[in-house]
């Protein structure tokens, strides 16, 4: 997969590219937009992901070799409940009760 930066302001691309690494491979299915966001010196690691599909159970892959706090929001940025289950320390699964859209963030 090819991501096109072309249009994206210079701060946005920043905010792609820094936590990747050389080569490093990141799968984003059709109905997900994620960025990973490296610690710039000044502290943890973390990452953002919207899924602007609504979903029951979303699976995440956010090579952060940890296992992060999460902070769910819906699309009008109120903070929801979803069950998490930790896969590994790079990937976590979360369900909820009802379809829904938003961002999640981890840290």
């Amino acid at each position: 997969m090819i991501i096109n930066l072309t249009g994206i302001p210079n701060r946005k691309k920043k905010a792609l590219i820094n936590g990747t690494t050389p080569g490093q491979t990141i799968s984003v299915p059709s109905h997900q937009v994620q960025n990973v966001t490296g610690d710039d010196g000044e502290g943890d690691k973390h990452f953002s992901l919207e899924f602007r599909k609504a979903v029951k159970e979303l699976p995440v892959n956010h090579n952060l070799g940890k296992k992060p706090s999460v902070t769910i929001l819906d699309t009008s940025g109120n903070e929801i409940l979803g069950d998490v289950e930790y896969t590994d320390n790079d990937n976590l699964t979360i369900r909820f009760s009802s379809a829904v859209r938003g961002m999640v963030y981890l840290n």
